[in-house]
């Protein structure tokens, strides 16, 4: 597979110390922290544990790391970044800021078109991820424990969810992800469950048994992603491996285990292809539908390592891979999954 890094959106090198204490912090396996799907809008999702906050709202285009142009191969195409993102069909962006409690509305062009922040009191509190739907932009807030719903222009319409362990509510939610009938997959991961919820908001069901002894067990999920099939993928980061359950919450199989330490966030590809970030190690697992393992992918910014945490797609059909440190040792240019273009 030939890889092909088309441009690296930074706003940092390095100085990311910004911590998250979460509830959904034990149960790990692993080391690290982090999680995410892939989607149209280019959605994003992780949990990191370390926030890649200090973030000062400024719009930083890209870094001029473009590689150049598509030369119309199969190449896998990716960008890097630190930022939380996704984009509307218009081409509108949207980016959270987790430790400034900030929402940001930008045009297709960059420019700033609105900015929520300073609302804790409100209830904007550590806005975590984003996914834009049906013309409305849905944020999680983990501060709240919930998902807020607005408009494009920022003003709020509704919001999914509470706090707690019944029915309906949610403990340290992490990622959420839309079926094809607009249902709402929420990664409950204190609760170590997943909940379903109507497009209106409803609670309708949630699945998911706590446990690390049997196959089908979860412990702290996060990533959620869909595949063509309709069966959805959820990353069990406290037990190093994917689960594929149906929408009804039977579950189907798992894959991962032995390749995976802390694994947060997954997007998988038209063609069936598996993108797995583990936020332990500079690379993306990458795994064939069926499980199977493939090469890993190295990740680099600028010649350096980088610890994905966050993968969704863009507009343009690339990978958008959200890291949260660079590890300084230089990796050179070779990749041994194939051609990496820095």
């Amino acid at each position: 597979m030939k890889v092909r890094l088309v441009a690296s959106r930074r706003r940092f090198l390095a100085g990311l110390s910004a911590s998250l204490v979460t509830a959904c912090a034990g149960g790990d396996k692993g080391e690290g922290s982090g999680g995410g799907t892939g989607g149209e809008t280019g959605g994003s999702s992780d949990d990191t544990g370390n926030d890649e906050g200090g973030d000062s709202g400024e719009d930083s285009g890209d870094s001029g790391d473009d590689t150049g142009e598509d030369t119309g191969d199969d190449s896998l195409r990716m960008v890097v970044s630190e930022e939380h993102l996704a984009w509307a069909e218009d081409r509108r962006e949207f980016e959270v800021l987790p430790t400034q409690h900030a929402i940001i509305g930008r045009d297709a062009d960059g420019t700033e078109l609105w900015r929520l922040e300073d609302l804790v009191e409100e209830g904007l509190n550590f806005p975590w991820e984003v996914h834009v739907h049906g013309g409305l932009v849905y944020v999680l807030l983990r501060g709240e424990h919930l998902i807020g719903v607005l408009d494009e222009d920022g003003n709020p319409v509704g919001a999914i969810g509470s706090h707690g362990e019944a029915e309906g509510q949610l403990h340290d939610p992490v990622d959420f992800a839309f079926g094809e009938d607009g249902r709402i997959y929420v990664s409950d991961c204190a609760n170590h469950r997943v909940m379903v919820f109507a497009p209106d908001g409803t609670y309708l069901a949630h699945f998911g048994e706590e446990g690390v002894d049997e196959e089908h067990h979860l412990n702290g999920p996060r990533g959620l992603a869909f595949d063509a099939e309709g069966l959805l993928h959820i990353v069990d980061r406290g037990n190093r491996r994917v689960h594929v359950y149906s929408t009804d919450g039977t579950w189907q199989r798992a894959y991962g285990g032995e390749e995976l330490v802390a694994p947060e966030s997954l997007a998988i590809a038209p063609d069936g292809t598996i993108y797995v970030a583990d936020h332990h190690d500079p690379v993306l697992h990458v795994f064939g539908p069926g499980g199977e393992v493939l090469d890993p992918i190295a990740v680099t910014v600028d010649g350096w390592a980088a610890h994905p945490v966050h993968l969704s797609w863009t507009l343009e059909g690339e990978l958008f891979v959200r890291v949260s440190s660079i590890h300084h040792e230089d990796t050179g240019s070779d990749v041994e999954a194939g051609e990496a273009a820095r």
